[in-house]
């Protein structure tokens, strides 16, 4: 099954994550301009912006339960028939081992593709390898939160 190495990337990833150093200020601040950078790009179709920022080993797991690369999401984000009407993520934590960082946040995603919706809340974890002082995405895996019923009154 082709979801089981993401999943499992995810698990070490977030066991990782514990035993990190705090990113650095200016660390935080860069990368999650860049991922709010991301974001408006898929928004706007900047492929530009997204082949500099993709590295060419990138790879997704993506909120919808695909498997992508770089070519692969370039492609969907191009299509007219993919439309974000929602995209943007909180709750940004980053750990920093050198010249990777490792980001976990909540992000809410909603669109159309083919006329079918899609979306939801998910937690996503992202890989940034910095090469020649410029941070590049690696890995990218979304996974549904689970919904919170309220109680019954």
């Amino acid at each position: 099954m082709v979801r089981r190495p993401f999943f499992l990337c995810a698990i070490i990833v977030l066991s990782l994550f514990s035993y990190g150093q705090s990113a650095s200020e200016s660390v935080i601040r860069d990368l999650t301009d860049l991922k709010d950078h991301l974001h408006r790009a898929e928004r706007e179709r900047d492929v530009g912006f997204l082949q500099q920022v993709l590295a060419d080993e990138f790879v997704a797991g993506t909120s919808r339960g695909d498997v992508l690369n770089k070519a692969g999401l370039l492609a969907r984000v191009s299509s007219p028939d993919f439309k974000y009407d929602e995209l943007h993520s909180d709750s940004v934590q980053i750990r920093e081992y050198g010249n990777v960082a490792i980001m976990t946040d909540h992000t809410t995603v909603r669109g159309t593709d083919k006329g079918e919706r899609f979306g939801g809340d998910f937690r996503f974890v992202r890989v940034f390898v910095r090469r020649h002082g410029e941070w590049q995405i690696v890995l990218a895996q979304g996974t549904p939160m689970q919904q919170t019923s309220s109680p019954s009154h």
